[in-house]
């Protein structure tokens, strides 16, 4: 035997009660004496408020109102979703309404109130503090962090300053967050500021009041790196100032890419050139762009698989018997495309310059990845210098096809060459390798041998010996990064016998996990 009203509330009932157990005794005055009992009394009570609720007018309406709280709950949200796309493509707060309407009609539910563009800067307000918080507490609780700056121009033509902080998350992962200019309140920023990088701009690596200058006035340890992506680029930059061979095919490239862009005539009849030679051609490539070097790899490479296919249509388009006869400009334009073609030291230094840009792109790409560590740089630059020097003792393996179908037919696909001499390209192969090189070298300082930086490489897995020269592998280079760590270290109380000790675990952690984890996950991992 139960008593129901307290099996059903057990929250309010009495749990010691025979009847909220389960009594088999069948007797009066049990009943008698539970009834007057208040806890019973508070269950029944409860139990015949619920019946009345049930049964009354307002249980509807309770019921009504349950239901509108969830369709208010979730005509909210598609606001909230509408105004953070506002927001995160730079629309105007006026556009906030239209979208609304727009999503109504595709039968979203949205509450008629919020229509109009001051609801949306409110739900601006809300979206950027649930975002920002949470970022800002793990900032605030990095031991250390790196920034990097740079400058853009948003879809209002306005100029901005965009911030982003490198730091260690809770999982000790690598983390990169977007700020933008404002007082996050780290009022130790200049204790835990360890890294600074930014693009090449006066403003940022002046040398007397450049940002960089004015913060290690403050912050002797910091290291300051110029963005790695554009140096590539600038190195060639520089190059082409020494280098008329190379300026003249830049400048050929260049042509050959306007005079397919603007015509598409043009660029129909070098296709049908193609089609007659039974070759496949495409169509020259922009050289412009932030990081050039890919595409000017791409844009000689293309001139180089299509030879034949170029000089055909330019012969032909300058030829007297053309009708209608091209403009004095495209004549003048094709005849010193043409020209530069058919010159034997061009179509080398052509073959030659497809796999030094090989190697220089594949550094630019590589420079470009958001993955990419200091450990990383220095190891690409290395790999990018050794594939240049190789280039110099031996002709490529384009180079050998051009000299060797020279010398047997005269011919380079069914093209006569002009000057043909092959002792100038190979003095010239050798200046071109050492200006690249030097101009590199000058634009990568802070990366060669010797630097803090580059000394980080001892750090990197891959380049450890496999054998018990582990031990006192980096132990120099590892000293030379606690002496430039040192004021750091005295802030934290932190000495270098207890940094040895770490960089010892480290290397038993990740000498056995090589072959499970990539390089990065091993750098990152906390010991």
């Amino acid at each position: 035997m139960f008593c129901e009203p307290c099996r059903h509330f057990p929250s309010i009932s009495d749990k010691t009660c025979s009847l909220y157990k389960g009594n088999s005794t069948f007797r009066k005055t049990l009943l008698d004496c539970h009834d007057p009992s208040k806890k019973h009394e508070l269950c029944a009570a409860a139990s015949q408020a619920k019946i009345d609720r049930e049964n009354s007018v307002v249980a509807p309406i309770l019921r009504g109102l349950s239901k509108m709280q969830d369709e208010l709950r979730a005509g909210m949200s598609n606001l909230i979703h509408v105004a953070y796309f506002v927001v995160k493509s730079e629309r105007p707060f006026t556009d906030f309404p239209v979208l609304v309407d727009l999503n109504r009609r595709t039968g979203a539910k949205m509450p008629l109130c919020y229509h109009h563009d001051k609801a949306c800067a409110r739900f601006f307000v809300d979206i950027y503090q649930f975002i920002y918080d949470p970022i800002l507490a793990e900032v605030k609780s990095a031991r250390f962090f790196s920034v990097m700056i740079d400058g853009a121009t948003d879809k209002a033509i306005l100029e901005q300053e965009i911030v982003y902080v490198r730091y260690l998350d809770s999982t000790k992962r690598p983390k990169n967050v977007f700020f933008s200019i404002e007082h996050v309140k780290v009022d130790d920023w200049k204790k835990r500021l360890v890294g600074f990088g930014a693009d090449g701009a006066s403003v940022n690596f002046g040398k007397d009041n450049g940002v960089q200058a004015l913060l290690k006035r403050d912050i002797a340890y910091l290291i300051a790196l110029h963005c790695v992506a554009h140096r590539a680029e600038r190195g060639l930059v520089d190059s082409l100032k020494e280098l008329d061979k190379l300026k003249a095919l830049h400048q050929n490239l260049k042509w050959l890419y306007k005079h397919y862009k603007f015509s598409p005539k043009a660029l129909h009849e070098l296709r049908l050139v193609a089609e007659a030679l039974e070759e496949k051609v495409l169509k020259p490539t922009n050289l412009a762009g932030a990081r050039f070097l890919p595409y000017i790899h791409k844009a000689n490479k293309i001139v180089c698989e299509s030879y034949a296919v170029f000089v055909t249509y330019f012969q032909d388009l300058i030829s007297t018997e053309r009708r209608p006869k091209p403009s004095p400009k495209v004549r003048g334009r094709a005849y010193r495309i043409l020209t530069f073609l058919m010159d034997y030291d061009n179509v080398l230094f052509s073959y030659f310059m497809r796999d030094t840009f090989e190697a220089l792109s594949e550094l630019s790409l590589n420079f470009q990845k958001d993955s990419l560590t200091v450990c990383d740089a220095v190891e690409a630059l290395e790999t990018c210098s050794l594939k240049l020097v190789d280039l110099q003792f031996q002709p490529t393996e384009g180079m050998q096809e051009v000299i060797d179908a020279v010398s047997k037919t005269g011919l380079f696909r069914g093209t006569k060459l002009k000057y043909v001499n092959e002792g100038q390209i190979l003095f010239l192969r050798k200046k071109v390798i050492d200006v690249l090189i030097k101009h590199l070298e000058k634009r990568f300082q802070d990366l060669q041998k010797g630097s803090v930086p580059s000394k980080c490489s001892i750090f990197n897995p891959s380049q450890w010996p496999s054998d018990r020269q582990l031990a006192a592998y980096g132990k120099q280079d590892f000293a030379d990064i606690c002496e430039h760590y040192q004021p750091l270290m005295d802030e934290h109380s932190v000495t270098t016998k207890m940094l040895k000790s770490e960089f010892i675990l480290y290397k038993s952690y990740a000498a056995a996990r090589t072959l499970h984890l990539n390089a990065t996950d091993l750098l990152w991992h906390p010991v």
